[in-house]
């Protein structure tokens, strides 16, 4: 939200039940449990929808400013589920962070999107987050993240993280995107015509990242064995 409407967001509905808010602002605000990220430009037309009467930043100018307050992976996560839901791009993204000159979070911002232009590093969830570092600490062959597969009827599945090489792809189960039957089943359908089309795919859930041995164990006989 703009900072006047996050103003009155907190004020009315937030500060009763002591959650906080985080305002992006010119001018330095001293309100209680608000903290105040200064900014030297004041919200443009362009970065500005106006939605029931209330002003709320653009989706890249939230982004912009949520490098003030989220961590690395955190940043990574909600810029690509952004960009992956088409109410931002990554260029767009980078002309706003660029219009707004110097401020806290600007350089792991720009960091993440080099690596995004350069179509490095893509993530949808904290899941897929952990299950690359999983790959990367144990040594295993780089896998190339969100592969993308071409069916012999002509239709293109996604491969969370996959070794084109081998045939051999991971697929993170999370339980918020496939808890609902309609997910949980496109899921199954889409690894079986993967199946059939000679990959050898591995459901990964939130424990195999926790306790990774027996995980790498079989990633190592499978791409071994190619």
């Amino acid at each position: 939200m703009s900072h006047t409407a996050a103003l009155v967001a907190y004020e009315a509905v937030l500060k009763p039940k002591a959650i906080g808010a985080h305002v992006s602002s010119p001018t330095q605000i001293r309100i209680v449990g608000v903290r105040s990220h200064r900014t030297r430009t004041v919200l443009s037309a362009t970065d500005r929808l106006m939605k029931f009467g209330v002003n709320f930043s653009q989706p890249w100018r939230a982004i912009v400013e949520s490098a003030a307050v989220l961590d690395a992976d955190e940043l990574a996560v909600a810029m690509d589920s952004l960009v992956q839901t088409r109410l931002a791009s990554f260029q767009r993204i980078l002309r706003c962070a660029h219009a707004q000159g110097s401020f806290h979070g600007r350089r792991p911002l720009m960091d993440l999107l080099e690596q995004r232009l350069k179509g490095q590093g893509i993530v949808r969830s904290f899941l897929e987050q952990d299950l690359d570092k999983v790959v990367k600490q144990a040594r295993l062959p780089r896998p190339t993240r969100n592969f993308r597969v071409t069916l012999p009827n002509g239709r293109r599945r996604f491969i969370d993280t996959g070794w084109p090489e081998q045939r051999v792809g991971l697929e993170a189960h999370s339980w918020k995107y496939h808890s609902n039957p309609t997910d949980w089943g496109a899921t199954m359908i889409r690894d079986r015509e993967l199946t059939v089309a000679g990959w050898t795919m591995l459901p990964v859930v939130a424990a195999d990242t926790k306790n990774p041995e027996t995980l790498v164990d079989q990633l190592r006989v499978l791409l071994t064995n190619y």
